[in-house]
Parts: C-alpha cells; sequence; structure tokens
C-alpha cells in the first residue's frame, strides 16, 4: 500500500492587502504573522496572499 502525503499550504494577508480589505491598520506586523503560521506543525507552506 502507498502512503499519501498531504501537505497544508496556508494563505498569510500582506499589511497592505489588510488595509486596503478592512481599511485597518494591522495588529502584528506582516513578517511576524507569516512566522507565526510557519511554527503551526500542520503548515508545510506558508505564502504571502497579496489579493
Amino acid at each position: 500500500m502507498k502512503k499519501q502525503i498531504i501537505g497544508y499550504t496556508a494563505g498569510v494577508s500582506t499589511d497592505e492587502l489588510v488595509e486596503e480589505y478592512k481599511n485597518k491598520k494591522t495588529i502584528i506586523p506582516f513578517k511576524d504573522r507569516i512566522e507565526i503560521i510557519r511554527a503551526i506543525k500542520y503548515v508545510d507552506l506558508a505564502i504571502p496572499q497579496m489579493n
């Protein structure tokens, strides 16, 4: 039986996208938010969400 590899990719909104979409400044900067997401053991890849 073959093993199935399942990966999890998470998109993290950039500061600019949040400001444009919600018209508010972020509390936690993007560079810190993406590192938090990358530290989650179930996340294989964290990428910027720009649109």
